[in-house]
């Protein structure tokens, strides 16, 4: 294992914590990529010991009106052995996006990569950018068809 392994592409936004508490990171016990795909393992200590498994690889079907990314929750999955981790990992099969306990939670935030975070930001401002331009377009056709319609017909406004 290397000093600090990353699950690749794997970004805050890719997964929603079902709980609002927070834990000590548990100790990762398994970290092996393959490419862009990830199967790790952790021990985390709770009321109990659980066993935190995320595996696949992190893939973005898409980007929201809002420029955020979209993600495939059929390509990755993250679950614990927590009752709240099989209690999410129902959510996330009823609603099509990664929901995962506070344990793994605080599993998956020890393993982001930056990089991709990085790329997903740089291209939320590209759109944004690209939306202000097509913005500012419609912004001056509108007011030149307005001018255009006061010279045609004058008095009709």
């Amino acid at each position: 294992m290397n000093s600090h392994p990353i699950i690749p592409g794997l970004v805050k936004e890719a997964y929603v914590a079902g709980s609002r508490h927070s834990v000590p990171s548990p100790d990762l016990t398994r970290s092996d990529v393959d490419g862009t795909s990830a199967d790790f393992e952790w021990k985390a200590i709770g009321s109990d010991v659980y066993k935190v498994v995320a595996k696949g690889s992190i893939e973005i079907i898409g980007w929201s009106g809002d420029g955020r990314p979209r993600f495939d929750s059929e390509s990755f999955h993250a679950t614990c052995s927590c009752p709240d981790g099989a209690r999410q990992r129902v959510e996330s099969i009823n609603s099509g996006k990664v929901y995962v306990c506070k344990h793994a939670e605080a599993a998956l935030d020890s393993v982001l990569d930056s990089a991709a975070a990085n790329e997903i930001e740089s291209q939320r401002k590209a759109r944004a950018a690209e939306a202000t331009v097509v913005k500012n377009y419609h912004v001056a056709y509108q007011e030149t068809q307005r001018k255009e319609q006061d010279a045609k017909f004058p008095g009709e406004r």
